[in-house]
């Protein structure tokens, strides 16, 4: 027992003794072997932490870009095609509470970015966050550190895009002009204790209120508990293990099928319960194809490999149905077929072929309305990184135009829409296996960038803390006209997500560079990856 702010507090630890009460102050978090015991031989140890408030300024310190006076006057223009750093370091400072007041001036040709860093120019950081262009507001957003630094983009000369930011350092104890926040608390959790036996996979998982939470490490706990103290004081958090994929196909009572377990048996409700950084090779029923998958920082669980389904092999087209693919049978049925026989008017009339040659715009060949793929390639080895790699290469695999990715459901000249032309929509079915898809992209959101925000402390593909390495990226190029391109050099591939007329979001990565929200034009041939969706 302790005190907290002159009341009570408890300690509990193993064997748990469910009768101790959590204060309303406190939260209880659970720790559970999920199956396996931690030091100590229980299977549960339940243990109470007090929750400190932290403390927060008065009196917040003031970022502007040039061209602002206050939160409501601008004052002209910056030269054109300059970029402007304004840096802010409140030492001592655990977090800062950034208030931020956008598009006090009329430009919408000029970009706002912020960084949680104080850096001097755009290559020192590669985390950069845009606030929305071409609009106005406010945004609140709250920086773990005590640094921020924004950079703003100037196309031309006069009423550039403005800002006005409010700076409130958050500290761990009481300084002066500073008082007890009731939003942000300092939380001190022990899981090392627990974890420290052979069949650790480092790290946690917790459902609470119906939403999944991933935490790598301690530290995540640790965050996450001082984030959301004031919505989870007196609870108690149920943190388990994570486990191996092995491990959770048993559970979900699923049998190896020739010493694989079926990639089209993977869930979601699985794949949440693995540990992050566990991979293992898995087998896709409609060719017998393997693929190394893994669970990643984003809480997802992404095949490793380049997708290799040739839908125009004859024993494939066979296996392909809605039972093991993310499309429905009468899309598959059209895909293979042609005939426009789907009750969607504007599917492709022609069925998938091999295409070697004349990937172009010109009718009949136009490779935005018609499904190409390209498989001369699929087993080429190619520069490549991480757990998927051996001795750094992997294949090609098969490269999809954006038709013959989505099955044939996304294939217009005029490039707007699944089905229905002129609707401005994403791909909702693709060539995925059954319970996979194409990720999301996009610039200010997507599972890409969300990936990507996991890995972006370094870009260096050699790095095991790379997204390039931990992703398993091979350079595998693109096919465009007659032949392949740039294999060795970097790789695309395609999300689900639409941006304008002919062009589709997409991940770009090269050794040393990752971009998450690039766009290609649809008759292009890239790669296609997936993962395990809702």
């Amino acid at each position: 027992a302790g005190t907290y702010n002159g009341k009570v507090i408890y300690t509990l630890v193993h064997p748990s003794d469910a009768s101790a009460p959590v204060h309303p102050d406190q939260i209880g978090v659970n720790y559970n072997g999920n199956g396996s015991s931690f030091t100590g031989g229980n299977t549960t140890n339940n243990v109470v932490y007090a929750m400190s408030p932290m403390y927060i300024a008065t009196t917040p310190t003031i970022s502007k870009s040039p061209n602002v006076i206050d939160e409501n006057t601008q004052n002209g223009g910056n030269a054109a095609d300059t970029d402007v750093y304004e840096k802010t370091t409140i030492t001592g400072a655990t977090k800062l509470k950034v208030e931020i007041k956008y598009d006090l001036t009329t430009d919408g040709n000029t970009q706002i970015y912020y960084v949680d860093q104080a850096v001097d120019n755009w290559d020192d950081a590669t985390n950069w966050q845009e606030l929305p262009e071409g609009t106005s507001g406010t945004e609140t957003i709250i920086i773990d550190g005590d640094s921020i630094t924004f950079n703003t983009y100037t196309e031309d000369g006069s009423n550039d895009y403005g800002y006005y930011a409010k700076i409130y350092p958050i500290y761990a104890t009481e300084q002066p002009n500073t008082e007890a926040s009731t939003e942000y608390y300092a939380a001190t959790v022990d899981t090392g204790t627990y974890a420290t036996t052979t069949n650790w996979y480092g790290s946690w998982y917790a459902d609470i209120n119906n939403v999944h939470y991933d935490f790598m490490d301690e530290a995540e706990v640790i965050s996450f508990l001082e984030n959301n103290a004031s919505t989870l004081s007196g609870t108690t958090i149920d943190l388990m293990r994570g486990l191996t994929f092995t491990e959770a196909y048993t559970r979900a009572n699923k049998s190896q099928d020739n010493g694989y377990y079926k990639q089209q048996e993977l869930t979601k409700s699985m794949c949440n319960t693995i540990a992050i950084t566990q991979n293992q090779t898995l087998k896709d029923t409609r060719d017998n194809s393997t693929y190394m998958v893994g669970k990643l920082k984003d809480g997802n669980c992404w095949m490793l490999d380049n997708l290799a389904l040739d839908p125009t092999d004859s024993t494939t087209a066979q296996n392909l149905n809605a039972g093991n693919t993310n499309a429905t049978n009468e899309a598959i049925t059209n895909y293979l077929n042609g005939g426009n026989t789907g009750s969607n008017a504007g599917w492709s009339s022609v069925a998938v072929v091999n295409k070697t040659t004349d990937w172009n715009t010109t009718s009949p060949n136009n490779a935005y309305e018609y499904p190409y793929v390209n498989n001369a390639s699929k087993d080429t080895l190619v520069t490549s990184y991480g757990p998927a790699s051996t001795n750094g290469q992997a294949k090609v695999g098969i490269y999809y135009n954006y038709c013959a990715a989505t099955v044939g459901t996304y294939c217009y000249e005029g490039g707007q829409g699944v089905d229905t032309p002129n609707t401005d929509i994403d791909a909702n079915q693709d060539l995925c296996p059954a319970n996979w898809r194409m990720p999301t992209g996009g610039w200010n959101s997507g599972e890409y960038l969300a990936l990507y925000n996991k890995y972006n402390t370094t870009q260096d593909a050699t790095d095991v803390a790379s997204l390039q390495h931990n992703l398993s990226t091979p350079l595998s190029g693109y096919f465009y006209d007659s032949s392949a391109g740039s294999q060795n050099e970097w790789g695309d591939w395609w999300s689900s997500t639409y941006l304008n007329g002919y062009r589709m979001y997409l991940l770009d990565v090269d050794p040393t560079n990752v971009n998450p929200y690039i766009n290609n034009n649809r008759n292009y041939g890239n790669s296609v990856r997936c993962l395990v969706g809702e």
